[in-house]
């Protein structure tokens, strides 16, 4: 047949026949839709408020201990809200009187942390559970783990100091408290004047030395694209999760510190909705600090 060439392969005009469908221009790094995703997340129940001094002396108020600090990861369900609360501070003792208990955070259906006792008063005022430090409040993602949150620093003329995720300081010469395994850390002992440090997420509040007495560690972490100590023990605790200091005569004691809540996944494609959303070193984060609290929707 004129024209006719048997080795020539006849295909569709336009189409290449060594092209192979589904290869060409696949990122190969690209999840699939439907896939499982791995959630990071970190819980800091609020710290529990310094004790107010004792009134007319040199007796200082119990110092707060941590919340309880809890990290993890989980596979969330589509099409799925986890409802998401912030503990809010322990509110510090006045005039010899006991500091508050820290509040709750949670991510419902995951974890969960229980906030830091309140320090007792100078006076010997009882914080919570009548002359101990009181025991803090959840945080939590419900149905994949929990923490304790610290105990509350003994007021400065006795009084225990109350366990909990990390222990409150001792004072009047008692121990610090116990604090849980693997959530926190003991308080420090006191002596007949000064308070001990509150248990901190990373260890052991120090023991009362003259007018002074360290803080219980917290834990730091760069879930958030920062490094940041969470859950110190009392005194002067300054990042989330942290115990307030305990007061001198007729001083305010120190407020704790609110708990917060931070979730992160890799990838800038937002998969959920909630909180103050960033994006860092190729991470979608989702932070919660508002007590108000508020909701992860995983879409």
């Amino acid at each position: 047949m004129k024209g006719f060439n048997p080795v020539r392969i006849r295909s569709p005009r336009g189409v290449n026949p060594l092209r192979r469908r589904g290869v060409v221009g696949v990122n190969p790094h690209r999840r699939r839709r439907g896939e499982a995703i791995e959630v990071e997340y970190l819980i800091a129940a609020a710290g529990g408020g310094g004790g107010g001094g004792n009134m007319g002396s040199t007796v200082q108020g119990g110092h707060g201990g941590a919340g309880g600090l809890k990290t993890g990861t989980f596979v969330p369900t589509r099409r799925t809200s986890y409802a998401i609360s912030v503990g809010a501070a322990g509110t510090g003792g006045t005039g010899g009187g006991a500091g508050g208990t820290g509040g709750n955070s949670a991510i419902a259906g995951v974890d969960s942390a229980l906030g830091g006792g309140g320090g007792a008063g100078g006076s010997g005022g009882a914080a919570q559970s009548g002359g101990a430090g009181g025991t803090g409040g959840n945080s939590a993602i419900a149905g994949v783990d929990s923490a304790l949150g610290g105990g509350g620093g003994a007021g400065g003329s006795g009084g225990a100091a109350q366990s909990g995720g990390s222990g409150g300081g001792g004072q009047g010469g008692s121990a610090g408290a116990s604090g849980t395994p693997g959530q926190g850390y003991d308080g420090g002992d006191g002596d007949g004047t000064w308070g001990g440090g509150g248990g901190g997420a990373g260890g052991a509040g120090g023991h009362a030395s003259g007018s002074t007495a360290a803080y219980g560690p917290g834990v730091t972490s760069s879930i958030s694209g920062t490094a940041v100590e969470y859950c110190r023990g009392g005194p002067a605790g300054v990042t989330p999760g942290s115990g307030g200091s305990g007061s001198a005569p007729l001083n305010l004691g120190q407020f704790g510190v609110n708990g917060i809540v931070i979730l992160r996944y890799p990838g800038r494609r937002r998969r959920a909705l909630g909180g103050t959303v960033t994006y860092v070193s190729g991470y979608t984060i989702h932070t919660y600090s508002n007590t108000a609290g508020g909701s992860f929707y995983w879409r």
